[in-house]
């Protein structure tokens, strides 16, 4: 769990999909649309709001962690 109002993170493209690890220490956040640019997916380390690594392209689904938490797809 996440608890509100720590920190923020602010991303260039609109957040529409995000996924949390299974040790609440990550948090997968895809941006982009249609209507915007090329989707992509950042992984935000949660205790501190930065992005840690950002990826994507054309084809970039919601991300989803595997339930151990060793996986991300998307």
């Amino acid at each position: 769990m996440i608890a509100p109002y720590r920190q923020r993170t602010q991303f260039t493209d609109q957040p529409i999909g995000e996924a949390v690890g299974s040790d609440g220490a990550r948090v997968a956040v895809q941006t982009g649309g249609l209507k915007f640019r090329t989707p992509s997916v950042n992984i935000v380390d949660a205790g501190t709001g930065a992005v840690a690594q950002s990826f994507g392209s054309t084809g970039v689904a919601a991300p989803t962690y595997s339930a151990d938490g060793s996986a991300l797809y998307a």
